[in-house]
């Protein structure tokens, strides 16, 4: 199984290798699937990508995914994808030989709590993931978004282990509950749990959902009374 994949992009000087891997090789599921997006550069000289927001979710970046045996094609669970970003779109700078990375939470693209309507109880089964970046060049002062797509493959386990999802989903809000500060000692991490669980479209995850609408973070109480409103659970 590949849990990482890279394809590399170049335009004029600019070279960039993309990485896409997850965190795990091994998920409950309808269990959070996390992963991130790295960009290396591998030029001499700096460059840059650009990175918006897409309904919640991250633009540029689209991801389809599959049960091998039995077979299940996940669906999105958007209906309808906007046509170009929503709100600002951001320049992120990225020096010479360096690398910067974008956090991904694939449930928000992909409807994976589906496995668990074909896998029986203990079963497990091979999930494909393909990934595709939509990559950008920043030429002068005006900011083009090309239709150049890169990306790859990636390969996990899911089990359907009901104990182990709900052993996940309490792993999330007890993360978010002990860190309820307005100021956030660990702003990335906190970021990640609040989007991970709040992706989860499982009736497991209604109560932590709950708990987490009196959070005193507004991003993270806005989150979770938004999936509590629009989740299929």
């Amino acid at each position: 199984m590949a849990i990482e994949s890279s394809a590399g992009w170049a335009y004029g000087a600019l070279k960039f290798k993309i990485t896409c891997r997850l965190r795990d090789d091994m998920v409950p599921a309808g269990g959070p699937v996390v992963g991130e997006i790295r960009f290396t550069n591998q030029s001499t000289s700096q460059g840059s990508f650009v990175t918006a927001s897409e309904l919640g979710r991250p633009a540029y970046l689209k991801f389809t995914g599959e049960l091998v045996q039995p077979h299940l094609t996940f669906r999105d669970p958007l209906e309808k994808v906007l046509a170009s970003p929503e709100g600002p779109i951001a320049t992120i700078e990225v020096p010479a030989a360096e690398t910067r990375e974008v956090r991904v939470v694939v449930n928000q693209f992909l409807c994976l709590e589906d496995a668990r309507a074909v896998l029986s109880p203990g079963t497990k089964a091979l999930m494909r993931i393909g990934w595709r970046r939509q990559m950008a060049e920043i030429a002068t002062a005006e900011r083009r978004i090309g239709h150049e797509f890169v990306g790859g493959w990636l390969e996990l386990e899911v089990l359907r282990d009901d104990e182990l999802l709900r052993t996940s989903i309490t792993a999330l809000a007890e993360r978010l509950e002990k860190d309820r500060n307005v100021i956030a000692a660990d702003p990335v991490g906190r970021r990640e749990a609040s989007l991970a669980l709040a992706s989860l479209r499982v009736p497991e995850a209604i109560e932590a959902l709950r708990r987490l609408t009196s959070h005193p973070d507004l991003e993270v109480r806005m989150r979770a009374e938004q999936a509590l409103l629009t989740g299929d659970r």
